[in-house]
């Protein structure tokens, strides 16, 4: 359920950040810069996960 939840915050995020910015120069690239940043902060997540899962299977 964290995932779901953390997904939706994300989700609203870029949508706010897009609604703010779509008419002003560089709108574009300032919602890339968001969503590569919670995609690197997803990234870890699941990592620690998995190893975590690993950790107990040994």
């Amino acid at each position: 359920m964290i995932g779901l939840t953390y997904g939706q915050e994300i989700w609203k995020r870029c949508y706010d950040l897009n609604n703010a910015t779509w008419n002003r120069p560089g709108a574009l690239k300032l919602l890339t810069d968001e969503i590569n940043k919670y995609k690197t902060d997803i990234l870890a997540l699941l990592r620690s996960k998995m190893d975590k899962k690993k950790r107990e299977q040994v």
